[in-house]
């Protein structure tokens, strides 16, 4: 006979639901050692957002929290609400020099992650309601691209210094979504173009010091492949040629959701529609038979892993076993 144990909603306050329940084990006969009166946080840990690797480990960005794979052991740490992540919807991680994991959440803020300890940090709410796509760590600083601008948060006395809301001839407060550093210059991509600035400018919050660029549209990623710079962008793979300042098309696949660079000789690949594709030559490019939908990229020495709407898998391995999270996070019923 079933036990009804919850009904309604228990709504996170990014407007996803998580569940809360008194140790729902303890009214199971198999598992006589839980504790009554204990809580955890039964989050979905997909689709995976981002994706980021550091001490061995691959750490995602989920739209339940963070979840931590060791590939070696071949287990997972979930980090939710209950573990101190204060953000269930996150949409960005980035590690830094320093051993710490810095996670962009949707309207929560930053989050720091301590990896010597599994610890987050205290973060004074920075970036609180905003929308935090990407973030780029750079000596003492971070890079944070939002849903208004960069913002630069300097991390050792947790402040935002300042913020660039008009990015050359973008409209004020366009949406950024990943930035990279190139030949002494923070190039930003943007749902307008892209957008870049030198670094040794005394002062990028002035319009004039950026140089911006629509011809690549609503573009999603930048990486620096073998000392060329590539955007995806909204119908096209781009290729910045240095020599005259201007951008190239090289693959028309529509709509471009990431780019990554893994192995070696290293390789470069772009997702489009949940496709996989590599690049091989000058124009010649071929289709990577991939069995999951790619979300998200993420490099590791030979191996290439994605997020896929699902979970976590990888290119050149067996994919990881499948996480034991709740399977929504829009759950109205649960019975046992």
């Amino acid at each position: 006979m079933s036990t009804r144990l919850l009904r309604g909603l228990q709504s996170t306050s990014c407007g996803h639901v998580v569940i809360l329940g008194f140790s729902l084990m303890t009214l199971l006969p198999a598992a006589t050692a839980a504790q009554a009166g204990s809580w955890r946080a039964l989050t979905s840990m997909q689709p995976i957002n981002a994706l980021a690797f550091a001490e061995g480990g691959v750490y995602a960005a989920t739209a339940g929290g963070v979840v931590q794979y060791d590939p070696v052991a071949e287990s997972y740490q979930p980090f939710t609400r209950a573990d101190g992540m204060e953000a269930n919807l996150v949409l960005s991680v980035c590690p830094d020099s320093s051993g710490n994991l810095w996670f962009g959440t949707d309207g929560d803020g930053l989050r720091q992650l301590r990896l010597a300890d599994a610890q987050f940090v205290p973060t004074q709410d920075a970036l609180r309601d905003l929308r935090i796509n990407s973030i780029l760590s750079l000596e003492d600083r971070l890079f944070v691209g939002t849903d208004v601008g960069v913002s630069v948060y300097l991390t050792a006395n947790s402040r935002v210094k300042e913020t660039y809301r008009q990015l050359g001839q973008f409209q004020k407060n366009t949406e950024v979504r990943a930035m990279v550093v190139y030949a002494g210059n923070l190039f930003v991509a943007t749902r307008d173009g892209v957008a870049h600035a030198t670094l040794a400018s005394t002062n990028l919050q002035d319009p004039d010091s950026w140089t911006s660029s629509r011809l690549m549209g609503d573009s999603s990623s930048l990486i620096v492949h073998n000392d060329t710079l590539y955007c995806g962008g909204a119908f096209a793979v781009w290729r910045f040629d240095e020599s005259q300042s201007r951008w190239r098309s090289i693959a028309f696949f529509g709509k471009v959701d990431g780019l990554s660079s893994f192995g070696q000789p290293r390789r470069l690949v772009a997702s489009a529609d949940g496709d996989l594709h590599e690049r091989h030559g000058a124009g010649s490019w071929g289709e990577l038979d991939v069995p999951h939908a790619v979300q998200s990229l993420a490099p590791s020495g030979e191996d290439l892993w994605y997020g896929t709407p699902t979970g976590l898998a990888t290119l050149g391995r067996t994919d990881p076993p499948a996480f034991a999270d709740a399977p929504s996070n829009e759950l109205f019923d649960i019975e046992a």
